[in-house]
């Protein structure tokens, strides 16, 4: 049997492949935690659309969900965005 991981858990691995290609920091006295906060607001950004995806009504408005979040970071972020289309490959194979 297929090893099934919850949606949190695979949301979690999305964000452990984000590299912050384009990431944007804010010219600041303490560069480290400037660094980090725009760190958090690009994970969350990444986050909050790849859970989207997983709000679909069905298997098509999923698939079509994650086009969009594949069209949407992919140039960005194409190593954690190939990573998570396997995800929901595997979850829509589990239906």
């Amino acid at each position: 049997m297929a090893h099934q991981r919850c949606i949190f858990h695979k949301l979690k691995q999305l964000g452990d492949h984000l590299v912050f290609g384009d990431l944007q920091v804010e010219p600041t006295d303490d560069v480290d935690k400037a660094t980090h906060q725009a760190q958090r607001q690009w994970k969350k950004a990444v986050l909050v659309d790849a859970s989207w995806v997983y709000d679909g009504a069905s298997e098509a408005d999923i698939r079509q969900r994650a086009e969009t979040f594949r069209e949407t970071w992919a140039d960005r972020e194409p190593n954690a965005v190939a990573n998570f289309g396997v995800d929901v490959d595997q979850t829509l194979g589990e239906f």
